[in-house]
């Protein structure tokens, strides 16, 4: 027997709650406009608003406090704010998380209610969430993007020899958007965007990718030259799978799926999570290669790291936390590697003093009277 949906499906919200939703979330014209932030709220923002909004709908729901009479702002007291918090606890998510739901929901009811004053969701007693809910930090693994990039040839090479779903062709595909996501980063929304001849075109002998401002989160346009090893990967899907894929869909979506539709962000991350899981044993999601990207590039070439950060398009407050965090690990690398070194150094002195002919974990023997 199946329990009660965590998120209030749109139908079964109040009838007043659909209402000011419908009425409050489309654009008004006019720079003085009753729904001026609605127009400026991205796409992303406004159905994440919708979604943390019909989760706490379900969690008023589950608990008999969702009395359709009351006004949508009244609903929200710091008692049933604290109750929705312990709630999301107990279903495992984390701090991160909470303060996502929290400050979706302060979107959702600044929209609907915007006469309502909402900021003590984001600041209880005047403090910043990010203090209430601090970051609970969890150990992550950790691929060199060489690593990922060296298993998309592999596929690559086998899907050329036909082994894999659709005659390989899924396997192309795949491999040049795993070899993609490690070698530039691009976040998935971004990557589900782009359109063939628009946001990546061929030009001379490189393919080079142009993400405009409405697709980047940080509303910067992005440009990348895609490196040379990807170069063939991206010539035989563009002119060889994409066609098979798509057949005679009229789409100019760059990612196709199997069925021949555009592959959309739920889609493609789907696809590598299952590739991670099958090269390398775990799965992982499209953003975890901007982790590898800022880690990779701390231990081999921290210099570069704000170059980095421009290429993932980082704001400065996620760049520095990046860097601190990069530049963190690769000390520690770099410590373990002094340690590991210094104690080999030791042995070798202590062996030429006392006269050992054997050293390491397993004993040392001295030279000499006494030795067996």
């Amino acid at each position: 027997m199946r329990g009660p949906r965590l998120s209030l499906p749109f139908p079964a919200w109040p009838a007043e709650d659909r209402r000011l939703w419908e009425m409050r979330t489309t654009p008004s014209a006019g720079l003085f406009g009753p729904n001026r932030l609605a127009r400026r709220l991205r796409p992303a923002t406004l159905r994440k608003a919708f979604q943390d909004y019909g989760v706490w709908l379900g969690f008023l729901a589950r608990h008999d406090l969702l009395d359709p009479g009351t006004a949508p702002a009244v609903r929200a007291t710091p008692a049933h704010l604290d109750d929705f918090i312990e709630d999301q606890r107990a279903r495992g998510n984390r701090n991160t998380t909470i303060r996502a739901r929290l400050s979706g929901l302060r979107i959702a009811l600044r929209l609907i209610a915007p006469e309502a004053d909402t900021r003590f969701m984001v600041r209880p007693h005047g403090i910043p969430l990010r203090r209430w809910l601090p970051e609970q930090p969890r150990a992550r693994p950790y691929l060199h993007l060489r690593e990922i990039a060296d298993r998309a040839q592999a596929h690559f090479r086998a899907g050329l020899s036909g082994r894999g779903y659709a005659n390989g062709a899924c396997a192309i595909r795949d491999a040049a958007l795993m070899g993609m996501l490690a070698m530039r980063g691009p976040r998935i929304a971004s990557v589900a965007s782009m359109a063939i001849g628009k946001d990546i075109q061929r030009q001379a002998d490189r393919w080079v990718i142009r993400l405009p401002p409405e697709h980047v989160k940080t509303q910067v346009p992005i440009t990348w030259p895609v490196p040379d090893e990807m170069s063939e990967m991206l010539d035989v899907y563009v002119e060889v799978v994409r066609p098979k894929l798509a057949g005679a869909a009229p789409t100019d979506a760059f990612w196709i799926g199997a069925g021949g539709t555009p592959l959309t962000t739920r889609g493609l991350t789907d696809a590598v999570r299952r590739r991670s899981r099958e090269w390398f044993g775990w799965s992982f999601g499209p953003h975890a290669c901007r982790r590898f990207i800022t880690t990779t590039v701390a231990t081999e070439a921290p210099e570069l790291l704000p170059e980095a950060a421009a290429m993932l398009g980082h704001g400065a407050e996620v760049q520095m936390k990046n860097y601190n965090e990069a530049k963190a690990d690769a000390a520690a690398r770099r410590y373990a590697d002094l340690i590991e070194r210094l104690r080999q150094e030791t042995e070798i002195l202590a062996a030429r003093r006392y006269g050992w002919d054997r050293i390491g974990r397993g004993g040392r023997q001295r030279q000499g009277r006494g030795s067996r």
